[in-house]
């Protein structure tokens, strides 16, 4: 499985849609996420986080995740002046790592923090089943600062630690409600062209807290509505187009933060959708060549399927390929969600409901040829989302 997750998974495009808290199709926002990362021997994936402003600066925080339960790998601040970039490398040197060379990284703990240089080997999973190979990334932006340039027209880099950890001090939050950033992340395969991909970019996620090297950080914990969140993440079906079984889809749930028990054995999540839900998300997938003769993968003979036969996606950056028997060498597949609607009431109220379908994700394609590898964004259906005060 390795083997081919180390070919298959070599490059990836987000597929987006929008929402009160929405996933941006312009790719700019205050939130990203990058859905996909691999750092195993030989294959390395970079990535960069950009500020598009011209006049603020950006305090963000950067957390790896792994790829079956989301356990938090590492964090650190970065801090970027106007039109600044930061660049990261998760690769593999005897242990999965994340380094970097940039002045944008702040290390240390609360009190003690210095800018510096980042060279760190991943945090081992607790769960053995779990892998710090092969994962994802997330970017949350804590705040905007509009601080003076100097002469040269840059905004240091001492003015903005200064500004930021002075709030963090005073406990004073500084609303943040720009979105401004982008990124993109590029695998490195051997032998192989790199490939890179955009990062999902969320608007309006508005954090609602400022961020010190530590605490726990997640797309679900630092933000006044979740559900409005999970709704705009939510796809009933995506579309995924073949060619000679040598098509993968790929499915991130960023939000589901699975947490095991002790002897991992056993789990839950605080997600407000995972919570009420499965947590491995049922799916059919039916493939169709050109000749509108279909298939379909589904293990049970009988409608509704048993709980214990239908197709699952237990892991949060899940992999899946478009295989096929029918006497055909292109077509396509759709891949259908089994869950349910789902409503939720949210945090700040009792009289306002959020209601959608669907499971909120990031689906990602990828297709390979005889000219090479390259992605595809993946066509998706989107149920209604309803919020009835």
């Amino acid at each position: 499985m390795r083997k081919v997750l180390t070919f298959v998974l070599a490059a990836m495009m987000l597929s987006t849609t929008a929402f009160a808290v929405s996933i941006d199709n312009d790719k700019v926002g205050d939130t990203l996420v990058y859905p996909f990362y691999m750092a195993t021997s030989g294959i390395q994936t970079d990535f960069e986080v950009i500020n598009t402003s011209d006049n603020l600066s950006v305090v963000a925080k950067v957390v790896v995740r792994s790829k079956k339960y989301s356990e938090e790998l590492r964090d650190f601040l970065i801090y970027l002046s106007p039109n600044d970039v930061f660049r990261g490398t998760l690769s593999y040197d005897g242990a999965a790592k994340v380094s970097s060379t940039d002045d944008s990284v702040l290390l240390g703990t609360p009190g003690s923090y210095i800018q510096g240089s980042l060279d760190v080997d991943l945090v081992t999973p607790a769960c053995t089943e779990d892998t710090n190979e092969i994962g994802y990334v997330s970017v949350i932006q804590a705040t905007t600062l509009d601080l003076a340039k100097n002469a040269n027209g840059v905004v240091p880099k001492e003015d903005i630690i200064t500004a930021y950890f002075d709030a963090l001090d005073n406990q004073s939050f500084i609303p943040s409600s720009e979105n401004v950033l982008t990124g993109f992340a590029e695998v490195q395969v051997p032998g192989a062209e790199v490939v890179s991909y955009n990062a999902a970019a969320i608007d309006d996620y508005n954090a609602t807290s400022l961020f010190e090297i530590g605490d726990v950080t997640s797309l679900r914990s630092n933000i006044s509505d979740p559900y409005a969140l999970e709704a705009a993440l939510s796809k009933n079906r995506y579309f995924l187009p073949y060619y000679n079984n040598a098509t993968f889809g790929l499915f991130n749930f960023p939000t589901k933060l699975t947490i095991p028990n002790a002897d991992c054995d056993a789990f839950s999540s605080t997600s407000p959708f995972f919570n009420s839900n499965d947590l491995n998300p049922g799916y059919i997938m039916t493939n169709y060549n050109m000749e509108e003769e279909s298939e379909t993968h589904q293990q049970c003979l009988v409608s509704p399927c048993p709980e214990d036969e239908v197709n699952k996606m237990p892991d949060e950056v899940q992999e899946l390929m478009a295989s096929t028997t029918l006497d055909t060498d292109m077509g396509w597949s759709r891949i259908s969600f089994t869950s349910s609607t789902s409503t939720y009431t949210p945090y700040s109220t009792t009289d306002n409901t959020t209601t959608f379908e669907g499971v909120p994700s990031i689906g990602l394609g990828l297709h390979f040829t005889g000219n090479g590898a390259y992605i595809l964004d993946l066509p998706f259906e989107k149920g209604p989302v309803t919020v009835n005060n």
